[in-house]
């Protein structure tokens, strides 16, 4: 099996779709993320990952996963029809300072 975990920071915002099944209803989550490399170490270019979650709590954390936040997703890697790898993000963490406790979200 192909696992892979990746901590990188958000670009652009999630994007929430319901998918639809036989019987039920699943959340997922779709953004991009990217990887920078060893903070030590010069990366020609960045790499960007397409990341995939579709969790009941994907509805959840949709709106917490904007623009340069720091995540650390585990999950495989999954290709599409048309070729295209992405990942299937499994679990997600979030890595970044804890907001003020007189932060307020909207």
């Amino acid at each position: 099996m192909n696992n892979i975990t990746i901590i990188g920071t958000i670009q652009g915002a999630a994007t929430l779709s319901i998918l639809k099944k036989e019987t039920s209803e699943k959340p997922m989550i779709n953004f991009k993320l990217v990887d920078k490399g060893d903070p030590y170490q010069r990366p020609k270019e960045p790499v960007i990952f397409d990341v995939y979650f579709s969790k009941d709590s994907a509805a959840h954390i949709s709106h917490y996963i904007t623009n340069n936040k720091e995540l650390a997703v585990s999950g495989c890697i999954q290709k599409k029809k048309n070729g295209e790898e992405y990942v299937y993000a499994e679990k997600i963490l979030f890595t970044g300072k804890a907001p003020k406790k007189d932060t307020e979200y909207v």
